[in-house]
């Protein structure tokens, strides 16, 4: 993680930051520094967390935190699904169930399919033909 100093504000939207706040000398109740979760705010150019709508006088540094985006999970999903159908040499295919009912497509099913394997050699199966019905959806319970 790199940490900035706050001489050097960050630019663009408004977004979340990991803050390193050093809270003022206080006889009471001696804080360390501590990090936490806050924002920039682009409009007044100010950092912000918890109550502490303009927190520039709390923070020593701050440290961008990277968000996960949609598209790199989707992406790191259908890696991983891909390689799981490749490991199989199976595929999956999405059909019309009952074929020619208007169901609008109430009715379609997904299923697997997973290819035999017959070893000529030895002449014997190696792995059967086999097929999974999803049905409409499949979740982690199955």
């Amino acid at each position: 993680m790199n940490w900035n100093p706050i001489t050097k504000l960050p630019t663009g939207d408004e977004r979340k930051m990991l803050l390193w706040i050093e809270w003022p000398e206080c006889s009471f109740w001696p804080s360390p520094p501590e990090p936490v979760i806050g924002w920039w705010k682009h409009g007044p150019q100010t950092f912000a967390f918890q109550q502490y709508e303009f927190a520039n006088h709390l923070v020593k540094a701050w440290a961008e935190i990277p968000e996960p985006s949609i598209l790199t999970t989707k992406e790191q999903f259908i890696s991983e699904l891909k390689a799981l159908l490749a490991k199989w040499d199976a595929e999956i295919v999405a059909e019309d169930h009952f074929i020619g009912y208007a169901e609008c497509g109430e009715d379609v099913r997904m299923t697997v399919t997973i290819p035999s394997i017959y070893d000529k050699e030895t002449g014997e199966w190696i792995r059967e033909w086999t097929e999974i019905d999803l049905g409409r959806s499949i979740n982690k319970e199955i």
